[in-house]
């Protein structure tokens, strides 16, 4: 029987196995962040009116850290919502330096923002941002992992017995080898990098 103590304790173990698992990728990880830091010290150049890109720039680099921090947990499907966030965040940015998404209305969100993200899913608008909003709304990648929960999300949580016929659920996502785990983790990171071009 798991306990929220347990959990954190196994958070924490997953974690540090993590910092081992992934020493090669942590010097990526590290370059990675040194871009978004380089992009924020540029965006505090913009103008008062663009603050909004101050705050999009920021929310990115935010996501970049608790991404990473899940994944090392054990917690991929978090990781991967927490990078569809950033896209988001991206995308929105893109479309603010295009002039389509206004402070008003990326103030208002709600209805608006669907409305608009319809608007630009279609590749023959002239706001399309290719790099971002397949990835965005892509049910294989960030979407089905990172922001559902129908089975093929969750399949690999589970275990079933070959003995007992027990099944089981288990809270931390194990990948099936080295290499996916590796694997895993530099997507997760290539897709932060997708995200820079919109600040670019």
């Amino acid at each position: 029987m798991t306990s929220f103590l347990s959990f954190v304790a196994g958070e924490a173990r997953t974690h540090t196995v993590a910092l081992l698992r992934l020493n090669e990728e942590m010097d990526d990880l590290h370059a990675v962040d040194q871009l978004y830091q380089e992009l924020h010290a540029h965006t505090r150049e913009h103008e008062a009116g663009e603050a909004y890109m101050l705050y999009l720039a920021g929310a990115c680099q935010n996501r970049l850290y608790t991404s990473a921090l899940a994944y090392m947990r054990g917690q991929r499907n978090d990781a991967f919502g927490i990078c569809r966030s950033a896209v988001e965040a991206a995308i929105n940015a893109v479309l603010m330096h295009k002039g389509h998404l206004t402070n008003e209305r990326f103030e208002e969100g709600g209805r608006a923002m669907l409305d608009l993200y319809r608007e630009t899913k279609n590749p023959t608008h002239p706001n399309y941002v290719p790099e971002l909003l397949p990835l965005h709304a892509n049910r294989d990648r960030l979407s089905k992992w990172g922001s559902h929960a129908e089975l093929s999300s969750i399949v690999f949580r589970l275990t079933e017995g070959l003995e007992t016929g027990e099944t089981r659920y288990y809270f931390f996502e194990a990948a099936k080898d080295q290499g996916e785990y590796r694997s895993l983790f530099l997507t997760n990171l290539t897709h932060f990098i997708d995200a820079l071009a919109a600040f670019g």
